[in-house]
């Protein structure tokens, strides 16, 4: 960003002698919205858009402001426009497929995400060299298949990996927790070494738990007092074994993985899923016993975050 503060006043005085300076506005903004400041950049990258109507790096610049504003709607708009404009535009693809991934709209996503995945995996820099959007989207594409029939009891998956697809598809996208709780704790019963792995889908159906607890999501609104205090418990019972595996790393691994395991236990204080039993007001609310048992597990994650700061 350093190179980034430099070139702005330049950028500012081109615009204030020659207004209708396209590329001008396009860096201005660009810069803006990488300084986290996507509502300033907007105005400098729409008046690129107008100026430079045929210019994809300027359409993309604005498609990129409008998503870090929330504007998830436009910034597709602005990705396809991009898209048509110059059809080698793998990042163009790529974000515009994420943004369907996000929507749940997983058919629309998957082409769009090949096609960026087979014109990027060539540069040095391509963010995901191993397809790995591309895997997940044809994963939870074949889920969402499937749910409709699962849920019906019509059909019974039986293998693990697709029981956590399930579950991811249910947490994330159709904010059915208690349905994912069902589909993580059936993948955990066929295949036990899924809880070995630290970061993974353990925490993802400790998430599920709480919020069901919490009484959010689709399918939560019958739970009563005593199947909320089961699941929190279940939820903490999961999230120890976490810590656990983050305090193994953080006392014997190499440095990337005790970076990553740090990040990772930084990741439980600002998960938004675990609000109900990390906020003091929310754990007032919660029987005593296990409010402090939830307080106790606080203070150990924070013991371990500070000591490898």
């Amino acid at each position: 960003l350093g190179e980034f503060a430099k070139a702005e006043p330049f950028l500012r005085r081109t615009i204030e002698l020659n207004p209708k300076h396209g590329l001008a506005h396009s860096h201005l903004g660009f810069i803006l919205n990488r300084r986290g400041k996507p509502k300033e950049a907007m105005g400098y990258l729409q008046a690129a858009a107008a100026l430079l109507p045929k210019d994809s790096g300027a359409q993309f610049n604005l498609g990129l402001a409008l998503e870090a504003d929330g504007q998830n709607d436009l910034a597709g708009a602005a990705y396809q426009r991009v898209i048509e404009l110059n059809a080698q535009h793998a990042d163009a693809h790529r974000n515009l497929g994420q943004l369907h991934m996000t929507a749940g709209r997983f058919k629309e996503a998957l082409p769009l995400l090949k096609r960026g995945h087979a014109l990027g995996k060539q540069r040095p820099n391509w963010p995901d060299p191993a397809g790995k959007e591309v895997s997940a989207c044809e994963r939870l594409l074949r889920a969402d298949e499937k749910l409709p029939a699962i849920l019906r009891g019509e059909l019974k998956s039986t293998d693990a990996g697709e029981l956590l697809a399930l579950g991811d598809l249910c947490r994330v996208y159709k904010k059915q927790y208690v349905a994912a709780l069902g589909f993580y704790e059936d993948a955990f019963t066929m295949d036990r070494r899924i809880l070995d792995k630290p970061a993974s889908a353990r925490c993802c159906a400790a998430y599920a738990a709480v919020l069901a607890a919490a009484g959010q999501g689709k399918d939560a609104q019958s739970l009563d007092d005593n199947r909320r205090t089961l699941l929190r418990q279940r939820a903490l019972d999961w999230l120890q074994g976490e810590l656990a595996a983050y305090r193994l790393i953080l006392a014997k691994s190499p440095a990337a993985e005790r970076e990553q395991a740090r990040m990772r236990v930084q990741d439980l204080f600002d998960a938004p899923e675990l609000a109900s039993v990390r906020e003091p007001a929310d754990l007032a609310r919660l029987p005593v016993a296990q409010a402090d048992a939830w307080r106790k597990f606080w203070a150990e994650a924070d013991k371990l975050r500070k000591n490898h700061e």
